[in-house]
């Protein structure tokens, strides 16, 4: 079968999700080393090739002829500001090979020579797109990287350009377009049919230091709580990274220590919203739909706060009344397992996002499919693209 799309290090599907919700019809074909990514993927209509992308010679697969788009999301964990940052070490030997790129030399071997002197070994990925790009000149590209990558890709749009590309660079902000996290991302938009710009956000920007600060003339961000029914309600939830927590710790924990401290901080001054146990499945909401407004019961003076079937029950004050939802949540992370401690009657309780619920502050559908172990499903949430994110990237060059 001929496809239309390649997506290199595809993973769980942002960018296939992403390009559903477009409405196009172009087939798309996800490359994938992970196997439970793959397997994710899969499960939920999507086409897998499970290899290594830097091991295959795109034309050798026959890819060209017909190839409209090419979709990149390399590897982020050596760049990433939550990690040890090795691959930040590379950026000007990665940059110094690009250059040596647009005067002739073979990507095959700048491929080598970063493999040979970088810090980090996952930095020669981070050329796999140029090197896909070069070999099959589609008729448009869409990258996607933490922001520490940006210089790279604006080195890698220099290139392009030499090639016949329009190219837009920049950072986008997840919130912007209806994500409920406030997930910061490289983005690199090439596109050889037409001149390309970045994405008209939908949302307003999560000013941190000003929360009653809007943008004029489109939506407000969406909060923790209106995306899951519980949670922080006066913002988005932090980035969601992807890694998992080491010294036994429970491995469901989204985000490190700085997402940690800011959610508790959220719960401690009040700005939370719990969901009673007749609003057990509420979180199995679409995304798309707004949250319900959550009472306590009058007569009770026992609530059982559920979250998506795993329920705590705490003593509290009859006719409590939930705060109003009116922030978004910070970006998401893939801890394997999360651990978010609620003061709740005094008694410290751990409190736990499902991975259905981290997909969803992704931007994942609620039904969507997660294959693999606990660790493995969240590894794969917080490594994905933003859905709506994506969608709004392609709407780009589609």
């Amino acid at each position: 079968m001929t496809y239309d799309v390649i997506d290199l290090f595809a993973g769980p599907g942002g960018w296939d999700q992403g390009l559903v919700q477009t409405g196009s019809p172009l087939s798309l074909l996800g490359i994938e080393y992970e196997k439970d990514a793959c397997a994710t993927g899969q499960a939920n209509g999507h086409k897998r090739l499970m290899q290594d992308s830097a091991n295959l010679e795109p034309m050798h697969y026959g890819f060209r002829e017909h190839l409209r788009g090419l979709i990149c999301s390399p590897p982020c964990p050596g760049f990433s500001a939550a990690g040890k940052g090795l691959g930040r070490k590379d950026l000007e030997l990665l940059i110094a090979e690009v250059r040596q790129i647009r005067m002739g030399a073979d990507p095959d071997k700048a491929i080598e020579d970063v493999a040979r002197y970088a810090f980090d070994d996952r930095s020669k990925l981070t050329l796999e797109p140029l090197r896909w790009a070069l070999a099959l000149r589609p008729e448009w590209t869409v990258w996607e990287q933490v922001p520490a990558v940006l210089p790279f890709w604006e080195a890698c749009a220099e290139a392009l350009r030499g090639v016949g590309y329009n190219v837009w660079v920049g950072k986008l902000s997840s919130e912007q377009y209806g994500v409920a996290q406030t997930r910061t991302r490289a983005v690199l938009i090439a596109s050889r049919m037409k001149p390309v710009a970045p994405p008209k956000p939908s949302h307003s920007k999560f000013y941190s230091r000003d929360r009653q600060r809007l943008d004029s003339g489109v939506k407000r961000w969406m909060s923790m709580a209106e995306a899951l029914d519980w949670g922080m309600t006066d913002r988005p939830y932090p980035t969601i990274t992807a890694g998992t927590s080491g010294g036994g710790q429970d491995p469901a924990m989204l985000g490190g220590s700085g997402a940690r401290a800011t959610v508790q901080a959220e719960h401690d001054e009040g700005r939370w919203q719990y969901v009673n146990g007749n609003q057990a499945n509420s979180c199995r909401r679409e995304i798309s739909e707004p949250a319900p407004t959550v009472h306590f019961g009058a007569r009770s003076n026992k609530v059982e706060f559920q979250f998506c079937g795993a329920g705590i029950t705490s003593e509290q004050t009859a006719g409590q009344k939930p705060r109003k939802v009116d922030e978004p949540a910070h970006t998401i992370t893939g801890k394997g397992t999360a651990a978010w401690k609620a003061w709740l009657a005094d008694q410290p309780q751990t409190r736990r996002v499902t991975v259905q619920e981290a997909a969803i502050l992704q931007s994942f559908p609620a039904d969507y499919v997660w294959c693999g172990s606990k660790t493995s499903q969240f590894q794969q949430v917080g490594n994905a693209i933003p859905p709506l994110l994506a969608q709004r990237i392609l709407e780009v060059v589609l």
